[in-house]
């Protein structure tokens, strides 16, 4: 499946975003390309989208762990 740059402004306004913060772009378009990436970003910084905006585009079922720290 091939997803091509409309597709994801289309589904970046879907999800109520103007833009991309840096770096989500760069995270986002190398997991629609199939790589594995790790994306470290700080608090506050729109990792949230980084595995929205894939799991909309590419279907299925999107799995996220995350720890909590207390």
């Amino acid at each position: 499946m091939v997803i091509d740059e409309q597709q994801i402004n289309a589904a970046l306004q879907q999800l109520g975003f103007a833009t991309f913060r840096p770096g989500q772009r760069e995270i986002i378009t190398n997991v629609l390309a199939g790589h594995n990436v790790l994306g470290v970003l700080p608090t506050g910084s729109g990792k949230t989208l980084c595995y929205q905006l894939p799991g909309r585009l590419l279907g299925g079922l999107t799995i996220v762990s995350s720890r909590c720290w207390r």
